[in-house]
């Protein structure tokens, strides 16, 4: 088991001046946790990286600005595998290592934007408009080995979940009343770091299929674990 580790460190000759390193770090058979590649300062000439992400056992990419690095662990050299324009801004990335594509996460001047990239085929496909400056999206994310993906919507403090499962249909749309941290699909769970109405603050399980919905983790020691379904008083899930 692998973990990528981009961290900030500074100079000992300017306490005020940070940059990043990045290593990997390996668990052995026997449990113990190795360091096993360090790249040093691969992000000094690029300034700060963001939404470091695994594409293969032994590659990674990550975004700055409006470009996608990739680094191939035998090299040890990064290159920019998108080079985004003057006028869009890169937002965010996912990345599916089962279908070898990104997700990624775009705003221009009027809007929010999802465009899927494939690297090795060189293939751009646009996914569509998804909100504006004043509603919004953030942790879109590949889910299911890539059949689906999922984003949030913040509409001042309510957020709405979208999830594509079928690329030819709309999306399922989930109101969430209640902050939310980050979330990850796994077949008809959706699970939530956040918290729902008063609720302690944890990570919720809803059940897309059973529309069962429960506490998984709370925040607190002695949390009143419930499982119930989303209704009026929390939320439904619709087809738009």
């Amino acid at each position: 088991h692998r973990d990528l580790h981009s961290f900030p460190t500074r100079r000992s000759s300017d306490l005020l001046q940070y940059y990043q390193v990045l290593a990997v770090i390996e668990q052995k058979p026997d449990g113990k946790w190795l360091e096993t590649h360090n790249f040093g300062q691969v992000y000094k000439d690029q300034g700060w990286a963001r939404n470091l992400v695994a594409t293969s056992p032994n590659s990674l990419a990550w975004s700055n600005g409006t470009n996608i690095w990739a680094l191939d662990f035998d090299s040890g050299r990064p290159a920019i595998i998108w080079r985004g324009g003057t006028t869009n801004h890169l937002l965010g990335i996912t990345y599916s290592r089962e279908k070898t594509e990104f997700l990624l996460n775009c705003s221009d001047e009027k809007d929010q934007f999802l465009i899927r990239f494939d690297p090795g085929k060189n293939w751009v496909s646009n996914a569509g408009r998804v909100g504006d400056s004043q509603h919004p999206i953030s942790n879109v994310t590949w889910v299911n080995g890539g059949a689906s993906y999922v984003y949030n919507l913040d509409d001042g403090g309510t957020n709405t979940f979208f999830i594509k499962s079928d690329m030819n249909k709309p999306p399922a749309r989930l109101p969430w009343p209640g902050p939310v941290r980050t979330l990850t699909l796994a077949g008809d769970h959706l699970f939530v770091a956040g918290s729902v109405g008063g609720d302690p603050a944890g990570i919720y399980d809803y059940n897309s299929r059973t529309g069962d919905f429960g506490l998984v983790i709370s925040s607190v020691k002695s949390p009143d674990r419930k499982s119930t379904r989303l209704n009026s008083s929390h939320a439904n899930i619709s087809y738009a």
